[in-house]
């Protein structure tokens, strides 16, 4: 790092351009996605089942889905800031996302010999709800934070010298 006397230096980490809201942001996000799993498991069981007297064997799914959602969903980078990344990108990899989860959350009720347990219709329901609503969430979370940066809240002033391809995908995502 070059070092210029007078001007104080900073860290390595301190040097990128990240949102003081971004932690509380990432929190967010993730409670979100908890509380959405939860509540279209619980809406679909109701309507299959007309009640929420559950076994044992579905609220241990439930924790298992969210526990694979917490792991699944960073790696997948759904998490990560999405300034200047076209939506359908963003959603498309919430799907697979998603999907991943599902898959092997199958994957091991089948190595389990559980998959008996499990309401297959109520499954695919769940699976097909949770998405949309997933997706859903993240369209008005985006809405909301377009409409809060309109207002100059943690939005970033950029100066651009010249025409290039970068400063070009820099005005557009602007």
């Amino acid at each position: 790092m070059l070092s210029i006397p007078g001007i104080p230096q900073l860290k390595k980490s301190e040097s990128h351009f990240f949102s003081k809201h971004a932690a509380l942001l990432d929190i967010a996000l993730r409670v979100s996605d908890v509380l959405v799993i939860t509540i279209t498991a619980l809406v679909v069981y109701r309507f299959e089942f007309g009640h929420l007297q559950m076994g044992v064997a579905y609220p241990a799914g439930l924790i298992r889905t969210i526990l694979l959602a917490l792991v699944i969903f960073p790696m997948a980078g759904i998490y990560r800031s999405w300034r200047g990344e076209n939506l359908r990108l963003e959603i498309a990899r919430l799907w697979m996302a998603w999907s991943a989860v599902m898959v092997v959350l199958l994957a091991t009720a089948w190595a389990l010999k559980t998959t008996g347990e499990y309401s297959r219709i109520g499954a695919g329901t769940w699976f097909v709800l949770a998405g949309i609503v997933l997706s859903l969430d993240r369209l008005l979370l985006r809405w909301a934070l377009g409409h809060i940066r309109t207002r100059g809240v943690d939005s970033r002033r950029v100066l651009l010298i010249g025409s290039t391809q970068a400063g070009q995908r820099i005005v557009a995502a602007a």
